[in-house]
């Protein structure tokens, strides 16, 4: 689930007329993020009542939203364990960043 990012430099030169021009494009990957539920990719299954501990780390992110079983802003990075747990939930986060 976990997909690396990076910022990718390209820098070309263009010749003509005895004049030299550098031109830098920058491709900007776009955010991922890697939600983990007890150090597994999921779903898993848990029994009545125990608890989870959701963690989640993300690239070329600047904000983090969740939504479903928990909701809010959330950071780039964390972990959350949720206790008493007593139906079916999914949990999802999406991140936004310059990408």
């Amino acid at each position: 689930m976990k997909k690396l990012s990076k910022i990718n430099l390209f820098y070309l030169f263009v010749f003509g007329f005895g004049l030299i021009f550098s031109l830098f494009v920058f491709a900007i990957q776009a955010p991922t993020v890697d939600l983990k539920v007890n150090n597994s990719d999921g779903p898993i299954t848990v029994p009545y009542g125990s608890s989870i501990t959701l963690t989640w780390t993300s690239s070329n992110a600047n904000s983090c939203t969740a939504s479903g079983g928990w909701s809010g802003s959330k950071s780039i990075s964390g972990s959350l364990t949720l206790s008493n747990l007593t139906s079916s939930r999914t949990y999802t986060l999406s991140c936004s960043g310059p990408g």
